[in-house]
């Protein structure tokens, strides 16, 4: 299971998004989604802890 709360990202003192709030069931399948240079990569990096998010709790 992936439980992300006020998750926040981007350059510093500049969020990409506003808070995302996540919750991801264990053996669900999600599919992320966007254009170029929208954020999709870093989302993945801040959830598998390989790059540190602005905010989240």
């Amino acid at each position: 299971m992936i439980t992300c709360q006020q998750l926040q990202w981007g350059p510093a003192a500049r969020p990409l998004t506003p808070p995302l709030d996540l919750h991801l069931p264990a053996g669900s399948l999600t599919a992320v989604i966007g254009g170029n240079g929208c954020g999709k990569s870093s989302l993945l990096k801040c959830i598998a802890g390989l790059q540190r998010p602005l905010g989240a709790t």
